[in-house]
């Protein structure tokens, strides 16, 4: 979950650790706000993708954050 003071676009993508882009989540505008995002563990392609360690980031019109998750099949 996250929280918006302002309208902004957002655009949240997953990663993996050898920096390719495994599937986006998120590219639109959003409201004021709390938001949840949530990741079912796929791949663009719809494929289900390998346990291990992802890093999610979040680009917004102010902010720049990454996390990492563990997905655990």
């Amino acid at each position: 979950p996250f929280t918006l003071h302002e309208p902004s676009s957002v655009e949240i993508t997953v990663f993996s650790l050898g920096g390719q882009a495994v599937r986006r989540l998120a590219n639109k505008s959003l409201g004021v706000g709390r938001h949840n995002i949530e990741w079912d563990g796929y791949s663009d392609a719809g494929t289900p993708v390998a346990s291990g360690v992802y890093i999610i980031t979040m680009r917004s019109d102010h902010t720049r954050m990454a996390l990492t998750a563990t997905l655990v099949r």
